[in-house]
């Protein structure tokens, strides 16, 4: 546990900036939710159509940006330490693997959906909602966005090198995406599914944590790995040789 807060605090020190950023992203966003309870109507009333626009074109791109910059932090933290290429510097500490690990999963929780869910309570009682009768639901909103959006991300993290590689390899699924959207418009066929049903999410959840363990995971517990016994002269074999 102890190393685990320590390469906490070293990941919160480093990547300060975008977890604020992403937290101003996120407050700003809520801000503007409560100011749409209004309605449109006295927004245009007190600030004529220049404001109702304004306010449209800024809310939506909170909107848009707060994902970025959740996308963005995650990618920063995971490829601080870097898992492909050959010049990773961590390999040569005594990091555990399932610690190390268990620090990006619990710095996530704390920059991302700790947040989030602090502000989804705030919402709910300024609502009128009591916010103790949806925490199962809340909760459940969490998993949902961390299966779905954030494991994702933190896969493609994973195998990537840098942000370039990581902005190259989404605009190659984007685009496969639409491809496959524009095909199955063109020639309908029941060959092709519809959306993805509960199987095939439940296979993209654990293909995207068996690349994250298999990427992470020292090099003499697996079987088809390499270990680099002399790389880290000085350190045990067993701690410090990683999988690329």
């Amino acid at each position: 546990m102890k190393q685990i807060l320590n390469i906490f605090r070293k990941d919160l020190r480093r990547y300060w900036r975008e977890s604020a950023v992403s937290v101003a992203l996120l407050v700003a966003y809520g801000w503007n939710d409560v100011k749409g309870w209004a309605g449109e109507g006295n927004v245009a009333a007190y600030g004529g159509i220049g404001g109702l626009i304004s306010y449209q074109f800024l809310s939506g791109l909170v909107a848009a940006l707060l994902p970025v910059a959740w996308a963005f932090l995650i990618v920063r933290v995971i490829q601080g330490e870097a898992l492909v290429g050959d010049r990773q510097f961590w390999v040569t500490r005594p990091y555990e693997w399932k610690k190390l690990l268990a620090e990006k999963v619990l710095f996530v929780i704390v920059t991302i959906n700790l947040p989030l869910l602090i502000e989804d309570f705030i919402l709910l009682a300024k609502a009128g909602f009591p916010p103790t009768h949806y925490v199962i639901g809340l909760l459940w909103m969490q998993l949902l966005i961390s299966l779905i959006l954030i494991l994702p991300i933190a896969t493609l993290a994973t195998v990537t090198a840098s942000v370039v590689q990581m902005i190259l390899a989404v605009l190659g699924i984007v685009l496969y995406m639409i491809g496959v959207a524009a095909l199955v418009s063109v020639v309908p066929s029941s060959s092709f599914s519809g959306p993805a049903d509960s199987v095939e999410l439940t296979l993209l959840i654990a293909t995207c944590g068996a690349v994250i363990i298999v990427a992470i995971r020292p090099a003499g517990d697996g079987p088809g790995t390499m270990a680099d016994s002399g790389s880290c002269s000085g350190h045990r074999s067993d701690r410090s040789s990683y999988s690329i």
